[in-house]
């Protein structure tokens, strides 16, 4: 009986100290305190910026923020862009009326930063007035008291998306593509192809993709995009060798930014990391050291994606993510930027 009991008691300690390591008893010990978010809502685009030798990054949620941001260190406060050309969108709930102009999309180039705007009129009728895009200079847009925007129009033409490069050091270029499918240099005035959503600098050239899911590395030496094959990623290595993972991620690909050897994926269902070869050639989907997996799970998509360094890992630099529902079970307070900081070790609420 004595025996019985001693090995009963053994088997129960071993299964208890096991347990501690499943993945449930992962993300409990991976749990921390969140942050307010100071950049709130979903965050559909961002746009980083060089200015003085500083770098800041700008973020549009409906209105537009933005902060310096550090390579390695906590960044700065997020403030407001205080644009005087029209009142940023508000609802009258009693009257089901909307008023003034979304902020949808933000990009910027070496000299300016765009906004893509739409104006909201009621519940069922939000794209009425269509969409506006705007212009000003790095340096007023900067600034901390009240902004006038320049409004960008074409003659015949409507303005769909903008969107940038959005490369490391500050020669990043600026399109919009319109309804009519023609894309547009907006950093040289110049006709740039047809019907593009994102751009990245690849082997000193522009590569244009269909979705906004594409990012390069600082010396623009290997590829990454979203594939049409679904959850799987196109690339080219750093031997200039083309292909298509077969991973399975099981989600749609949305955004992509490079760490290291490791490729953050920002997708429909949460954030994920994928181990890269010596050459660049994505291996096999790993799973996170920190608690990535547990603050943006399978609930949130994951619009956007900016990697600060690109040389450093996903715990070495600094990482920030435009989060928005993807279905049931999360909460609005997550519905905001997140970012990673290696002085704070863990994902939180920006």
């Amino acid at each position: 009986m004595k025996k019985i009991l001693s090995l009963s008691i053994i088997l129960t300690f071993a299964i208890l100290f096991t347990g501690c390591f499943n993945p449930v008893f992962n993300d409990i010990r991976k749990e921390v305190k969140l942050n307010d978010a100071s950049v709130v809502g979903s965050v559909s685009h961002m746009a980083r910026v060089s200015y003085n030798d500083k770098e800041y990054l700008f973020a549009a949620t409906g209105v537009l923020y933005f902060s310096q941001i550090n390579a390695g260190t906590e960044n700065s406060d997020w403030y407001l862009c205080n644009i005087s050309n029209f009142s940023t969108v508000k609802y009258d709930a009693i009257n089901r009326v909307y008023s003034g102009e979304k902020i949808l999309q933000v990009a910027a180039d070496s000299n300016n930063v765009y906004i893509l705007t739409e104006k909201y009129i009621s519940e069922d009728e939000i794209q009425v007035s269509g969409r506006k895009l705007y212009q000003t200079a790095i340096a007023k847009a900067l600034s901390k008291g009240s902004q006038t925007w320049e409004e960008i129009s074409v003659s015949g033409k409507y303005p769909k998306v903008i969107f940038c490069t959005n490369e490391e050091g500050g020669s990043t270029e600026a399109y919009v593509t319109y309804t009519n499918g023609s894309t547009r240099n907006l950093s040289y005035n110049s006709d740039a192809g047809n019907d593009y959503f994102g751009a990245a600098k690849f082997n000193g050239s522009r590569v244009f993709h269909s979705t906004s899911a594409i990012t390069t590395n600082k010396d623009g030496t290997v590829l990454y995009k979203s594939s049409e094959s679904y959850g799987e990623i196109d690339y080219v290595d750093k031997n200039g060798n083309p292909g298509t993972t077969n991973l399975e991620l099981k989600a749609k690909v949305l955004s992509l930014a490079l760490c290291g050897n490791e490729l953050i994926v920002g997708t429909s269902q949460g954030i994920k990391k994928i181990r890269l070869d010596a050459n660049g050639v994505p291996t096999a989907v790993v799973h996170w050291s920190t608690n990535a997996e547990a603050a943006i799970s399978k609930v949130y998509e994951v619009k956007c994606l900016i990697s600060v360094n690109s040389a450093l890992s996903d715990t070495e630099g600094c990482i920030y993510a435009g989060v928005d529902f993807t279905g049931t079970g999360g909460t609005f307070k997550n519905i905001c930027l997140w970012s990673y900081e290696p002085s704070r070790g863990n994902w939180n609420r920006e």
